[in-house]
């Protein structure tokens, strides 16, 4: 089953401030677009802050019965508006992020989506791990739109004290809701709680925010250096590099150098099975002694019976592929080859790893592009 084809559903964020839901949220919606899945993200932060951009941690404030009123309405006018995107078919996922922490809260929300007959998964990031929480309130504090022009530390004060007017009334999702179909996510992945999974793209959803972390870390993409067929103008093959191409894998090292490499974090180089890219990858192997692990995944698109061949010979040879391809170039399919869109297929694996690990630099050829489709 292709994700495209699948039901309509609402993945409800829950957990306190600080605890990565919007991060999250964004990361899954990037995903469900990569795979061709259209997903949207309302945040309900966004609709409060059209009537009140700057609230400090008083409107926070369980006993602030105007701040409840405000807060209410803002999470109506989300729901509103995202029932009204499911109008359109194929709108596929809506992610609501927002604590929704407490269970009236969630009740509410699955009474709402139980009612235009979509599918749920709520999705709760609970943390302990003051390192985790600290990082995210230093992060908060220089990037939400709430504390814009605030001194920064004036702003952590006022987030931790928003933390605070949260946690007196905090729920987490418990044997009460086992109707709910949920995943429970415990600092960062270290535990993981799955109830109620019975649908596919529920399941794959899963299988992602199983994978992920919103630990800081570097990831660098380069493409490989110039290879003999570029030189030629021919597509696939395994090359060597050029003389040029050479010269940049020479020179690759010193680039990442500048960059700014992580403290006491050594990179884990990443490339395909092909000629080029190792040889790209051969000075930062040799003089920065970096493990290299070869991936097929990150093979070039298989051009089938056009390898080897220049597009100028395609369209000599094989005149009706070569307009095909330019009609809709991801889609195309090489006779006995790939399309962009099997690339992409074949590029999940890598993604989820990716997700789960640290400090990367990936070498690969040009369609590099796949990992932001």
């Amino acid at each position: 089953m292709s994700l495209s084809e699948v039901t309509q559903i609402v993945v409800v964020m829950v957990g306190l401030p600080a605890r990565g839901k919007s991060l999250i949220a964004g990361k899954v919606k990037r995903y469900l677009r990569w795979t061709s899945v259209n997903a949207e993200v309302f945040n309900v932060g966004k609709y409060r802050r059209t009537d009140n951009p700057h609230p400090d941690a008083k409107f926070f404030d369980v006993n602030n019965a105007e701040g409840e009123k405000a807060r209410r309405a803002a999470a109506e006018a989300a729901v509103a508006d995202m029932l009204m995107w499911f109008k359109d078919k194929n709108n596929k996922v809506a992610i609501l992020d927002a604590t929704n922490s407490t269970k009236s809260r969630r009740k509410w929300i699955h009474d709402k989506i139980v009612e235009a007959n979509l599918l749920h998964l709520f999705v709760e990031s609970k943390c302990d791990d003051e390192d985790l929480i600290m990082a995210n309130i230093l992060e908060v504090k220089t990037t939400s739109p709430d504390y814009i022009g605030q001194d920064p530390e004036v702003a952590a004060k006022d987030f931790r004290n928003r933390i605070r007017n949260y946690e007196k009334v905090y729920q987490t999702i418990d044997e009460s809701e086992k109707h709910l179909t949920y995943v429970k996510i415990i600092n960062i992945g270290a535990r993981v709680v799955i109830n109620l999974i019975q649908d596919y793209l529920q399941s794959r959803l899963v299988y992602y925010l199983t994978n992920l972390h919103i630990k800081p870390r570097s990831i660098w993409l380069s493409r490989h250096g110039e290879s003999e067929y570029n030189l030629e103008g021919k597509i696939g093959g395994d090359a060597n590099l050029s003389e040029r191409g050479e010269r940049y894998a020479r020179m690759l090292p010193e680039l990442v150098k500048r960059s700014g490499l992580p403290k006491d974090a050594p990179l884990t180089i990443w490339t395909s099975t092909l000629k080029r890219t190792s040889q790209t990858a051969q000075h930062l192997q040799k003089e920065l002694g970096w493990e290299k692990l070869q991936w097929k995944a990150l093979d070039e698109l298989d051009s089938g019976v056009c390898d080897g061949m220049t597009y100028q010979q395609i369209a000599e040879k094989y005149p009706e592929d070569f307009q095909a391809r330019d009609d809709d170039k991801y889609n195309y399919r090489y006779r006995g080859g790939e399309s962009y869109r099997d690339v992409v297929i074949r590029l999940e694996p890598i993604i989820m790893e990716l997700e789960r690990s640290e400090n990367i630099i990936i070498i690969t050829y040009v369609h590099l592009g796949a990992f932001s489709v």
